[in-house]
């Protein structure tokens, strides 16, 4: 609650503090699940971090909703999070049973950082463009609603991936990324095939190479 509070005092408005909370409430489980204290003390040192980046380019946003290096910065942290929460959500699927964590249960948990995270960096990299009218909040809510219903199938998807949960949260992740950038392009109309090519090649390279070497995992 400590945390919360002076979280609330750095960034000012309420709906600012949701995705600094979610890196603090991800944190702890995610450090939990690093079998090496080496690693810990690595994972632990790049979250704290990223919190104390990300409330400064929030601040710097506050300020100044032009700094592109403080939005740069703010949609990589919120990335982040989002594969902060999909190693959670698959780890969680593979430690308990389906009574305790059904599937319907994965799929919202899903379907709700999708939406929170996407909803704030788009509002965060086109504030210029709402201010000025080019777009709508509504349209805001509905790419961000979009991006989290894609994004809940391919983790329904990736149910039946018979792999380790890091692996198949990195798959979650890249289906996360295209499926924002391809409605962020949509949103703004902006003509960027070629970089969204760019981005799937990339995206499918990857994917493959986690497919190739991955192992299996254990039940």
């Amino acid at each position: 609650m400590g945390i919360f509070i002076l979280v609330r005092l750095s960034v000012g408005r309420l709906t600012s503090t949701i995705l600094p909370a979610l890196l603090i409430l991800g944190s702890l489980p995610t450090i939990s699940l690093m079998a090496s204290v080496n690693i810990r003390y690595f994972v632990i040192t790049v979250l704290s971090v990223a919190l104390y980046l990300q409330l400064l380019a929030k601040n710097r946003i506050k300020d100044n909703p032009a700094d592109k290096i403080a939005l740069a910065l703010l949609s990589g942290i919120n990335f982040l999070v989002f594969f902060v929460w999909a190693n959670l959500i698959f780890a969680s699927l593979i430690s308990f049973s389906d009574i305790v964590y059904p599937t319907w249960l994965m799929l919202l948990i899903t379907a709700l950082i999708s939406f929170i995270v996407a909803k704030d960096t788009f509002e965060n990299t086109l504030y210029l463009k709402i201010k000025s009218g080019e777009l709508r909040k509504n349209d805001i809510n509905v790419g961000s609603l979009i991006t989290a219903i894609a994004t809940s199938e391919a983790a329904w998807a990736l149910i039946f991936y018979p792999f380790r949960y890091r692996s198949t949260a990195v798959i979650l992740f890249s289906a996360f990324y295209l499926v924002f950038t391809s409605t962020q392009f949509f949103l703004t109309k902006e003509e960027k095939g070629r970089k969204l090519a760019k981005d799937i090649i990339i995206v499918v390279v990857a994917v493959a190479i986690i497919l190739l070497t991955s192992k299996w995992r254990y039940y």
